[in-house]
């Protein structure tokens, strides 16, 4: 009897549409090594507009027949309840339903706009809290906090907590419990200690540094976007004649325009080599991955295709950009990358291979040794280490134009444009990859892994 009323149900569902595809060309971030973003709250769970049965219903329905004819792969239409998100959780991990609130705050944070301190980082008991990345313009970038850093304690007015000795539920809610512009003071290994307080802000995901300089992007008392040059030495062991550009996430307004505008000041400081850092970068939007693309690939061309689920394909192509925010012809480039790598890293990786700007063996890649493995692997998930993450799929945001409500699905597989598709395999040292063993798996101060690199580059 159930079965046969799932069975109506279904049939009925495909002829039960009432949709509006929006940014239907997007990636969602993939993947952190061990990381977890502090960034303080970016919208609850809203509420339904109905508690009635025939409101559930029409939910139901509704995503029963996104799913059956845009998910990529098969799907069980046994596996379904009552609540919504159990049906989602029968699909893969990067599909995902959002209420019209959860939908929204999830749209301003892809835009930059956050709220916390601005930062990732991985915690070991006993170690403290080890910095992954820092969010440009965040409260942490003006605390002067930075990658490689180690969080050893942190005290407010009212709490004080040792991260040597409590665990990481404990550290992750001192910070929670925070309210935005309550000042706390953090205490990092070797350093003394700084005042920072939970704040609004524009994220900035893209800097540049050379041995002396260092260009970050902070926004003024407008609100605008300017680009800060200072003085910097901490990257000293740099070649004179090269530049490192690191890129944290293919999200934000401004993205694009700011690393075409590093890329000008790159060809017109006259540097000869690039190392682009995509390291724990787990993607983002396509249509920025295109961007930065036309800032390599001066005649555009095809950044990717997409293939769907009944066959057919897209090509996404690379946007152009003015001539000096393209890379100097002749430009050396070399890229760093993880087992964090995914998603519009990797596409962009396969715009760099696809068309000559990069060559295999200067793409770099992390081999964490049996430390992070034991780390990693002590709460069950898989151990990806020596590779790039291997995300080669794209998720697509449909909207229902009566409730707002948001599905997430995984809607194609996507192929670089000489054919190639790393899903579920990433890129690995049978692809010619050059892999840079005995890396310290967490963030070091000074990186010790890009010192590695640039060592085994002069050998070359």
């Amino acid at each position: 009897m159930e079965n046969d009323k799932k069975k109506n149900l279904l049939s009925q569902i495909i002829c039960v549409v009432c949709v509006v595809i929006i940014a239907a060309s997007m990636f969602f971030i993939g993947y952190f090594v061990g990381g977890r973003a502090e960034s303080g709250s970016t919208g609850s769970g809203g509420s339904s507009s109905s508690d009635s049965s025939d409101s559930e219903f029409s939910s139901l329905e509704w995503i029963l027949s996104m799913i059956e004819e845009n998910y990529y792969f098969d799907f069980n239409s046994e596996v379904y309840s009552d609540v919504v998100s159990d049906i989602v959780s029968g699909l893969d991990e990067y599909s995902a339903y959002y209420t019209a609130e959860e939908y929204d705050a999830l749209i301003n944070d892809n835009s930059g706009s956050k709220s916390g301190i601005g930062i990732t980082y991985n915690f070991v008991s006993g170690e403290g809290m080890k910095i992954i990345s820092v969010s440009g313009n965040s409260p942490a970038y003006f605390a002067g906090i930075e990658k490689g850093d180690i969080i050893v304690a942190a005290e407010s007015s009212t709490e004080k907590v040792d991260f040597l000795t409590c665990t990481s539920t404990e550290a992750s809610t001192f910070f929670s419990e925070r309210d935005t512009d309550e000042q706390f003071t953090l205490t990092l290994e070797g350093r003394a200690e700084v005042s920072l307080a939970k704040a609004e802000y524009t994220a900035s995901y893209v800097s540049m540094y050379s041995c002396d300089a260092a260009w970050n992007y902070v926004t003024d008392d407008s609100g605008e976007f300017i680009c800060s040059k200072t003085d910097y030495t901490e990257m000293s062991y740099l070649p004179a004649d090269t530049a490192y550009i690191t890129l944290s996430q293919f999200y934000g307004s401004k993205t694009v325009t700011q690393f075409g505008e590093l890329i000008s000041i790159f060809n017109s400081s006259g540097y000869t080599s690039l190392i682009l850092d995509l390291r724990n970068n787990g993607g983002g939007y396509v249509s920025v991955m295109q961007g930065i693309s036309g800032c390599f690939v001066k005649n555009g061309g095809t950044a990717m295709i997409a293939e769907y689920k009944d066959g057919t394909r897209t090509s996404y192509p690379i946007y152009k950009q003015s001539s000096s925010d393209v890379l100097a012809d002749g430009t050396t480039v070399y890229v760093l990358a993880n087992s964090g790598t995914a998603s519009a890293s990797e596409a962009l990786i396969g715009v760099l291979i696809s068309y000559g700007i990069c060559s295999y063996e200067n793409i770099f890649i992390s081999d964490y040794g049996d430390e992070y493995a034991n780390w990693y692997t002590s709460g069950g998930a898989t151990l990806k280490t020596a590779r790039t993450y291997g995300k080669g799929i794209m998720q697509s945001y449909y909207q229902n134009s009566d409730t707002g409500e948001v599905l997430k699905l995984t809607s194609a597989q996507i192929y670089w444009q000489n054919g190639k598709c790393i899903h579920n395999v990433g890129l690995t040292a049978d692809d010619g990859c050059t892999i840079v063993t005995d890396v310290e798996w967490t963030a070091t101060k000074y990186d010790k892994e890009l010192q590695d690199v640039l060592s085994i580059i002069s050998s070359w």
